[in-house]
C-alpha cells in the first residue's frame, strides 16, 4: 500500500506482506519522477520520515 506524499513528489511503501508494516524492519521505498519525468525509485529509508523528501 502506497502513501501519497506532498502533490507531485511521489509516494512510499514497502515491499513486504507484514502484518503491521510502520512496525516491521523491511525498509521503505520512495516512487518519483525525475526532472526528465522518468520515474524512478529509492530503497532502504528506516522510518516514513526519511522516505519523504525535504522541502528545500
Amino acid at each position: 500500500m502506497a502513501r501519497q506524499l506532498a502533490r507531485g513528489m511521489g509516494s512510499f511503501f514497502k515491499e513486504c506482506d507484514c502484518a503491521k508494516p510502520t512496525r516491521c524492519p523491511h525498509p521503505y521505498t520512495i516512487r518519483f519522477r525525475d526532472a526528465l519525468g522518468k520515474q524512478r525509485e529509492e530503497s532502504g529509508y528506516d522510518t516514513q520520515d526519511d522516505a519523504s523528501p525535504s522541502p528545500t
